[in-house]
């Protein structure tokens, strides 16, 4: 009777606890100058805090009274404090981007780490990025580096 109630357990957790998966089709581009003219910033960026947009709680209920899909419910908030300005953030010390939260749902999301350094490419008003971007912990950017302050880059 408890391994049945186990298993029913189990069952009843992956149905309302598991995200919904969303796929990840995205071409990279070669092409520096390219990324930066499709994105609304790119900058140097440590991560101070990494909160979801919407708890469990909430999409647990979303799923139940089964709404369509909301990617929103599915995001991670990511503060940064900005080192280093290109494009669009100009003048500011902190910023938040939005990306599909990697740990619940999406594999396009970008995995950021708190403490951790980025060269961040995000796209929109919102500022979103994802695996699709650029976007890069600053160790994995150094040629990118190179050729954004090197004059070159157009922004």
């Amino acid at each position: 009777m408890t391994r049945i109630l186990n298993i029913c357990l189990i069952i009843l957790f992956a149905f309302f606890f598991v995200g919904q998966a969303e796929t990840c089709s995205c071409i990279g581009s070669e092409a520096l100058q390219k990324d930066v003219d499709d994105s609304s910033a790119v900058f140097i960026g440590r991560v101070m805090s990494i909160v979801p947009r919407h708890n469990h709680f909430t999409r647990l209920i979303h799923e139940l009274l089964d709404r369509p899909y909301d990617p929103e419910l599915y995001e991670v908030i990511v503060e940064l404090e900005i080192i280093e300005s290109f494009k669009g953030v100009i003048g500011r010390k902190t910023t938040q981007v939005m990306t599909p939260d990697p740990t619940v749902c999406c594999i396009c999301g970008y995995d950021f780490q708190r403490k951790h350094d980025y060269l961040v490419f995000a796209s929109g008003p919102r500022l979103e990025t994802s695996i699709c971007h650029r976007t890069q912990p600053v160790a994995d950017a150094l040629a990118d580096l190179k050729e954004l302050r090197s004059g070159k880059i157009k922004y």
